[in-house]
């Protein structure tokens, strides 16, 4: 029918496994990004309340609730 020719089945291995190692290095990225982003939110956000809690208007009402 056909020759198997070993040379190029090497070569196809060779092809493939390049591909999946690219992808799963994309998929790596891809989830170190979206782990920095939230870690950077949460960063902000804890910022955000300690920056409320120091201000004026924030004070102002703690000492009109006591």
């Amino acid at each position: 029918m056909f020759e198997f020719d070993m040379k190029a089945f090497v070569w196809l291995c060779i092809g493939a496994g390049g591909t999946m190692i690219t992808l799963l290095m994309m998929s790596l990225c891809s989830v170190s990004g979206r782990c920095s982003r939230l870690e950077e939110q949460r960063e902000n956000r804890r910022l955000r309340v300690e920056n409320w809690e120091n201000t004026p208007e924030r004070r102002a009402m703690t000492e009109r609730n006591r």
